[in-house]
């Protein structure tokens, strides 16, 4: 039988193991065997002890030589996913990209 503290650095390290793999929440979750809502359950936790708490603030940086210049917006999210987007789309358009 676990304690709370081992149970707690077990679900940390998983955090950190699904941070740094390739994997989307759901496959990762999959492959080891716990439900996605645990998962969600335990980075919140994870973040919130680290001092990483998100304040739904999402830092952007804006090239301008290139906005100027492209046909296209480019999202690139913190787990290195990037969404290219062609044309123009509308700012709440963007805003929900960000957001998810």
């Amino acid at each position: 039988m676990t304690t709370k503290s081992e149970r707690t650095q077990q679900m940390f390290d998983l955090v950190e193991k699904a941070q740094e793999s390739h994997l989307s929440k759901r496959q990762f979750c999959e492959q080891h065997g716990i439900a996605t809502q645990t998962f969600y359950y335990w980075q919140k936790k994870y973040h919130q002890q680290k001092g990483h708490a998100s304040e739904g603030f999402v830092p952007l940086s804006l090239n301008t030589a290139k906005a100027v210049s492209s046909d296209f917006i480019e999202i690139t999210y913190p787990n290195g996913i990037i969404l290219r987007i062609e044309g123009h789309p509308d700012a709440d358009f963007i805003s929900r990209l960000i957001k998810a």
